[in-house]
């Protein structure tokens, strides 16, 4: 990631207030990384 876009995310990440745009960025990368893992592993290109 470029650097300043990643110490956003960080700044967001420690913040008191909630962020529900970085709550639903995170479960989609997590959701996505489940599938390409998966794939991965029965030997399945993407």
């Amino acid at each position: 990631l470029d650097m300043n876009l990643s110490r956003t995310f960080c700044d967001m990440k420690i913040r008191n207030n909630p962020t529900p745009w970085l709550d639903k960025a995170k479960e989609a990368l997590l959701k996505r990384m489940q599938t390409w893992k998966r794939n991965k592993k029965n030997g399945n290109s993407e």
